[in-house]
């Protein structure tokens, strides 16, 4: 009960204010933007069961009719219309929902780049950008080499090329002991 009072005591009335304040002039709005760079809006959907072009643009917030034309006939975005469920699509929109790029990777791993330029969509398909991590992991052998990889969260196709490697090491010991031995 004393804490209750000690909480109650803490009550303060909420109180509202209002104040008009004035901004420069060369501060965009969102009705008044000259610069379509100036208010651009990055968004991410994920391609779900069953979406359509309309239904996967609405979600990402893209209104343009136009953009929506596009890419349910042109055959330069195919790609886009047979994306698999659970792919990511990336859309740039200006502040009223004008679609200025389209960004995502096709079922195949090449980056697609759908972009409006001079009123007209265009589109390029770039290489996947790889790049190569050196991994280093460290582990024992206790039963077999597949369980220690296992163990140490190697992916598969590593712990088949390592035991490739194995054989050939240990190939080459059992030749270079046989020709020592016979000599």
């Amino acid at each position: 009960m004393e804490l209750y009072r000690s909480l109650t005591s803490l009550y303060i009335p909420l109180q509202w204010s209002r104040e008009e304040i004035v901004l420069p002039h060369d501060t965009p709005t969102v009705t008044g933007i000259t610069n379509s760079k100036a208010a651009t809006y990055w968004r991410n959907e994920r391609v779900q069961r069953g979406d359509t072009v309309t239904e996967l643009l609405r979600r990402m917030q893209v209104d343009d009719p136009s953009a929506s034309e596009y890419l349910r006939r042109d055959q330069a975005a195919a790609s886009f219309r047979q994306l698999a469920t659970g792919k990511f699509v990336q859309a740039e929109t200006n502040a009223d929902g004008s679609l200025l790029a389209l960004r995502y990777l096709d079922n195949n791993g090449s980056q697609i780049l759908i972009e409006r330029r001079a009123g007209d969509f265009k589109t390029s398909i770039q290489p996947p950008l790889l790049e190569q991590r050196l991994l280093m992991r460290t582990g024992e052998i206790s039963s077999t080499l597949f369980a220690a990889t296992d163990a140490i969260g190697l992916p598969e196709s590593t712990a088949n090329q390592l035991a490739e490697i194995l054989v050939v090491i240990s190939t080459s010991i059992v030749t270079y002991a046989k020709e020592t031995n016979s000599a």
